[in-house]
């Protein structure tokens, strides 16, 4: 993992990370969330106007991956793998350093394409083998669980966190839209437009338009009002 300052066209920051790390920054400020090879903390280095580096450490018991900001940046998700290959779901209030809401057990979280999930203001969206659930930031509780035909590859919110959309890619190339507002667990919109699995979901600002791009190497933009 290597951290570039652009304008001096220099490396600022270096470091060895786990395999399935990945790692993410923050929206609302220079911190960015990783996990470094054989740690069983997150850290989180903030980058200042100089480029010089701090780091805090969050102890969370195994490693992590997958990390998604809240959009205020003051929350962060992430998949972990703890004593005994048990995998969780944890979110932490990056102010007070505590969970915001009891860890959440999944499965195949580390899988080649590995799990997918989504932190918003009150809800929290998980992908991981064929499973979508979302739960509430407000004790942690399930608000939507559906079994798909395939495994998740892709998964986004839209902002106001009504609609939920999932990427797929095994055997079945599809893009799956809910609205989550409403009684049932049938999504809204099934999208079959791709040659090849999902690869990334994001919507608009307004929730209009979904885009996706795809391993059949095309991006793809969609009004969810009629499928276009």
């Amino acid at each position: 993992f290597s951290l570039w300052d652009t304008q001096e066209r220099r490396i600022v920051h270096e470091r060895k990370l786990w395999t399935h790390a990945k790692f993410a920054f923050s929206p609302t400020e220079n911190l960015l969330a990783l996990s470094d090879e054989g740690s069983s903390a997150v850290s989180l280095v903030r980058i200042g106007e100089n480029g010089e580096v701090g780091e805090t450490k969050i102890a969370v018991g195994g490693r992590a991956g997958r990390f998604a900001f809240s959009p205020d940046g003051r929350r962060l998700a992430f998949f972990t793998r703890i004593l005994g290959g048990v995998q969780e779901a944890q979110v932490w209030d990056l102010n007070s350093g505590d969970q915001v809401i009891p860890p959440i057990r999944t499965t195949n979280a580390f899988a080649y394409h590995g799990g997918r999930l989504v932190l918003g203001d009150r809800v929290l969206a998980i992908g991981t083998g064929k499973s979508v659930r979302v739960h509430s930031l407000e004790g942690g509780n399930l608000l939507f669980d559906t079994r798909q035909p395939d495994g998740v590859t892709a998964l986004a919110l839209s902002v106001d966190e009504r609609y939920l959309a999932s990427g797929h890619g095994v055997s079945a190339d599809e893009i799956h839209v809910w609205d989550l507002h409403a009684d049932t667990a049938e999504p809204m919109q099934i999208i079959d437009d791709h040659d090849a699995w999902i690869c990334w979901l994001e919507f608009t600002p307004d929730g209009r338009y979904l885009v996706s791009s795809s391993a059949d190497q095309t991006l793809r933009l969609f009004e969810l009002a009629d499928g276009e």
